[in-house]
């Protein structure tokens, strides 16, 4: 059967490069209508899966290609440089069973994780506790300190996304692999779609957060200054209405902890790892906190705990509470996952 070879011309479609059997681009209309037709399957090059001839993104590979009769095509590469490390595939993982325990094991590989490549991982949570200390000044020269509460609880939301560098650590480590800032400059710029996608649902959801805590501080306080400093835990504890709100808030607080830590589970690590859209990843993440409910619940204590035990250290803790976080939540999306 003839060869045919040439360089190939590319067309990006959702962050990857395809191309026709023949050497001609495709449109986005004639790409997906050839997909539907079968006219493309999942190729080897380089030693590597590649989805629907998938390739570097800054140079075009030359390639000698062939079109069998069943609609198939084999390519191999006469380019010289190496291809980027590929992803796990294109489908959702199936989510699988894990024991009770199985939190500690996460928590002991992210230490591992953590020490294992400090330079970076520390410095992550340097700035993280750094963030936290901003708002915290931020809110108490601006006299609105019992803010701080909400806020630290929608600022919580954000961090899954604000760990893909930890994650990129675990996942290449886990290959043998080092890790530098410019790796993870390149997996976020990689990812960058999905993980802004996902950062604004997160984002809308703390939004949405935190009218709900400024309206019921209005339900129960009324249009009045914020307690100071000084008298805020007092008025929390010991009057009626401060009772009220700490009661009430804290159970829509759990509410909306309860909906974030479901969708975001394991989303941000599968869409690192895998070409999945948010909307599979956010449902997979949730079916992995109802598929394992009693090692999650266990999962969200370990990560609350921690997270208070970095505050009341003065946030300093946060340097070491965040990376570890971050690194465990890799290895409880692999086990969870079955992909460990």
């Amino acid at each position: 059967m003839p060869y045919r070879a040439g360089c190939a011309a590319a067309c990006v479609v959702d962050g990857r490069k395809y191309f026709q059997a023949d050497g001609r681009p495709f449109g986005r209309g004639s790409l997906r209508k050839a997909v539907i037709q079968n006219h493309l399957i999942p190729v080897r090059m380089m030693g590597k899966n590649f989805d629907l001839c998938q390739t570097r993104k800054k140079a075009a590979p030359i390639f000698a290609m062939k079109w069998p009769e069943k609609g198939e095509f084999a390519m191999t590469s006469t380019h010289d440089d190496s291809a980027p490390a590929s992803k796990s595939g294109d489908a959702a993982p199936a989510i699988v069973h894990v024991p009770f325990d199985a939190p500690w094991n996460w928590l002991a590989a992210g230490w591992r994780d953590l020490w294992a490549t400090p330079q970076i991982s520390l410095i992550y949570g340097a700035a993280f506790a750094g963030i936290a200390w901003f708002f915290l000044l931020a809110l108490a020269l601006s006299s609105a300190l019992p803010v701080i509460l909400p806020l630290a609880g929608g600022f919580l939301l954000l961090g899954p996304v604000l760990a893909v560098g930890l994650y990129e650590i675990s996942r290449r480590r886990e290959r043998g692999e080092t890790t530098s800032w410019a790796d993870i400059s390149a997996v976020v710029r990689e990812n960058g779609s999905r993980l802004a996608l996902f950062g604004v649902a997160l984002l809308l959801l703390f939004i949405f957060w935190m009218r709900v805590a400024f309206l019921l501080f209005m339900l129960f306080f009324g249009a009045v200054s914020y307690p100071s400093a000084e008298t805020l835990v007092s008025t929390l504890l010991f009057t009626w209405h401060g009772l009220g709100l700490a009661i009430v808030g804290t159970a829509v607080g759990a509410l909306f902890a309860l909906v974030a830590y479901a969708i975001s589970a394991i989303s941000v690590p599968m869409l690192l790892d895998r070409h999945v859209d948010v909307v599979t990843a956010i449902i997979q993440s949730v079916q992995a906190v109802r598929t394992n409910p009693q090692a999650m619940l266990l999962w969200a204590a370990l990560i609350l705990g921690i997270v208070t035990l970095g505050c009341l250290t003065l946030f300093v803790g946060l340097a070491i509470a965040f990376p570890l976080v971050g690194h465990a939540s890799w290895h409880a999306y692999r086990e969870l996952t079955g992909t460990r």
